[in-house]
């Protein structure tokens, strides 16, 4: 038998702290303690003491056993929670204080149900936990701090789950909204009609088939959960054959922090409607419109989402995302037939490895189809999007194909010389940020380096390009590029290094992206403690070489990455009586060269083939007006038909959009009778006198 449940058990609690000294001098962590002084028997105005379950995550009450019950005359506490909306610590709402500030002994709960805009803050050094807090107003005197007894402080998860429920056997909305208002009021659950509800304070766990038939389900700003609300098994209006829907139902969310609304379960259906966000008053402070909508499985026929989504094995179809769309993994299965409709900046948000995605019509954005930030994964980047519609803009135009952050160009944090026999360092970090020409060394002996420290970089986020300003010169060196990992510094790959200075022999820029494959650690460099960049001399040349400045920018966006566009292409081939043609030989040659050879099959169809249009990608000899990045057209194709017994068809042709119902016509051959003899010559004449062939058919 299915059933709804909340605060079902009791959690450990990450966090307690006491402050002391009006709250600004913080205990040790008291979490794991069984004993301890709620406050000091000395305390004072603003003294406090901060509860926290774990890093990201929100909870629900605060189950205490009092072993000394707090003391003292006119002792006034106050119970508040950190604002995300105004940035403050704030009076909890719908709080019932079940200890008597920490006078009655034994256990009792402190009850709360999640805070409208509840967020991070830090307290005592930890960051990114939402903290409660109950802080001494004022007093006259105080003889005693009150202390917990043998058992640690707990928590509540502070949500709503549905278990054990099935397709037959469903929970309802209205169930939920019954059970709330007769169990757990102090969540704030609201009903209008017979289809309109509203929950404020809670997130849901669907552990079970929960039906929604013509409904619309709000959930309030007070519902806090940095992981996101799962809707697995949330099955919503009624499909209608293979991809029909009718009983649409709409789900309406209002978060205050990145929230997502996410489906991991292949049980989520939701057929027809909405998923979407709305602006809320909860204990009067509004809600946000934000978050994201993430699909790993489950099925979405025609439903409008709001805001970006990402998809990964989920089915998707017909439906509109009002919004852009990211990917921050390899995705093994994108939806189809989906449409963007309102992609602001951008459509794809690009921090996966590999992307798939076939049928999507989309408004333009403002800047870019695609931003690239900051890869996980390998280098390799291939995308391939199959029949876009509208096809690609231009890389120059506005927007573009592909955009990345280029960032600001900057001085060096350090720039050493190390010279290896010696064993010392020379510091050229002036001259290096100065305009003065050829001051900065880049030449000397084996072993000896050029150690660069570039501001803005991280190990994972963003990489650097780097600029150096040189007189033209002839260099016949040889360096490594290195950087620093697991104790040893390695030469950077040649298929995420790319060097327009032609071995610093000239002004130009080197680009290169460590992460991934290529973790980048710190180490100290003359104690100096960083992520550098070394340019080490392999092989010494002739001359002496120099660099006139030296300067970097962070960025994201820098690997060997390949957009394809492409389109669909399924042709028909037949006679003149509309017979199909098997056999026939199809050659489709692009601009490039590429060939592509396929055959007809007996109902005169070649398979179907996604075509290349254009490609885009990272050139490191495009300009950075264009981000670095170059399209190249494959368009016009040439197509040629051909089969023994009929006339050739040859045409030019832009592939540029789907095209799967087109039908190529093919003539019979009419053969030139020249005799009697039972022979047919097709002879070379004055017209052709440039073709050198003589073909003979015999009958």
């Amino acid at each position: 038998m299915g059933t709804i449940a909340y605060n079902n058990e009791d959690i450990d609690l990450g966090f307690i702290f006491r402050a002391t000294s009006g709250g600004t001098v913080f205990s040790a962590n008291l979490a794991n303690e069984t004993t301890f002084d709620l406050f000091t028997d000395d305390a004072v105005e603003n003294d406090a003491i901060y509860f926290a379950k774990s890093y990201f995550n929100g909870f629900s009450d605060l189950k205490f056993n009092i072993g000394t019950a707090m003391a003292g005359t006119d002792i006034v506490l106050v119970w508040e929670y950190y604002c995300g909306y105004t940035r403050t610590w704030r009076t909890m709402h719908n709080l019932t204080d079940n200890t008597d500030s920490f006078t009655k002994t034994g256990v009792n709960t402190v009850v709360f149900p999640y805070q409208a805009r509840w967020y991070y803050t830090t307290v005592n050094g930890i960051d990114y936990v939402p903290f409660v807090r109950c802080r001494i107003v004022s007093l006259t005197t105080i003889t005693e701090g009150g202390a917990t007894q043998t058992s640690k402080v707990k928590c509540h998860t502070g949500v709503v789950s549905i278990n054990n429920y099935t397709d037959a056997n469903h929970c309802t909305w209205n169930d939920v909204y019954n059970w709330i208002v007769a169990n757990a009021p102090q969540i704030g659950a609201y009903k209008w009609g017979t289809d309109t509800f509203k929950f404020d304070n809670c997130t849901f766990s669907i552990n079970s088939t929960l039906r929604s038939l013509n409904e619309k389900v709000f959930i309030g700003n007070g519902s806090f959960s940095y992981g996101g609300l799962g809707i697995d098994y949330l099955w919503s209006g009624t499909k209608v054959g293979s991809n029909g829907w009718t009983d649409s139902s709409y789900l309406f969310c209002s978060f205050a922090s990145p929230t997502n609304i996410i489906s991991n379960s292949s049980h989520t259906r939701f057929y027809g409607g909405a998923i979407n966000y709305f602006s809320s008053l909860v204990d009067g402070i509004p809600g946000t419109l934000s978050g994201l909508y993430g699909v790993s499985a489950g099925e979405f026929i025609g439903v409008y989402l709001r805001s970006t989504g990402y998809f990964n094995t989920g089915i998707i179809d017909r439906c509109i995302v009002d919004g852009g769309l990211i990917t921050a993994a390899v995705v093994t299965r994108y939806p189809t037939n989906l449409q963007i409709a309102n992609p602001k900046d951008s459509i794809w948000l690009m921090y996966g490895k590999g992307l798939d995605v076939s049928d999507i019509s989309y408004t333009l954005p403002a800047t870019s189809l695609f931003y690239f930030g900051q890869q996980y994964g390998a280098q390799g980047q291939l995308i391939n999007i199959v029949n876009p519609n509208p096809s690609f803009p231009s890389q120059s135009s506005t927007p573009r194909i592909i955009v990345r952050d280029l960032g600001t160009l900057t001085n060096l944090t350090q720039c050493l010389f190390y010279d290896y026999d010696a064993g010392t360092y020379t510091d050229y970090l002036t001259q290096a940020s100065s305009v003065d020409v050829d001051d900065v060394p880049i030449n000397g002996d084996v072993g000896d380096c050029l150690y660069l420290l570039c501001p803005g970089v991280s190990a994972n986020i963003y990489n650097p390009a780097t600029s150096f300003t040189i007189t033209s010169q002839t260099n016949d060196y040889v360096y490594a590029v290195e950087y620093y990992r697991s104790g040893v510094w390695y030469k950077i790959p040649s298929e995420i290094f790319w060097d327009t200075t032609d071995n610093f022999s000239k002004t130009g820029i080197i680009y290169w992206a460590i992460d991934g494959d290529y973790k980048w650690q710190q180490i100290t460099i003359n104690g100096i403690t960083g992520y550098w960049l070394r340019i080490r001399i392999v092989t010494k040349g002739t001359g002496s070489p120099m660099i006139s400045r030296i300067q970097s920018r962070a960025q994201s966006g820098i690997c060997d990455l390949k957009v394809n566009e492409k389109y669909s292409t399924l042709l028909t081939v037949q006679d003149e009586l509309g017979n199909p043609i098997e056999g026939a030989s199809l050659v489709f040659t692009d601009i490039v060269g590429n060939q592509t050879i396929l055959t007809t099959d007996i109902n005169g169809k070649m398979p179907l083939t996604n075509f290349i249009a254009s490609q885009t990608g990272f050139d490191k000899n495009t300009s950075e007006i264009d981000y670095n990045m170059k399209k190249t057209d494959y368009n016009p194709y040439t197509v040629i038909v051909t089969k023994v017994g009929y006339e050739t068809y040859y045409n030019k042709r832009n592939i540029t959009s789907k095209n799967i119902t087109e039908t190529i016509t093919l003539k019979k051959a009419v053969p030139i009778l020249l005799s009697d003899k039972g022979q047919v010559f097709m002879k070379k004449n004055k017209e052709n006198q440039g073709n050198n062939r003589n073909f003979i058919i015999k009958l």
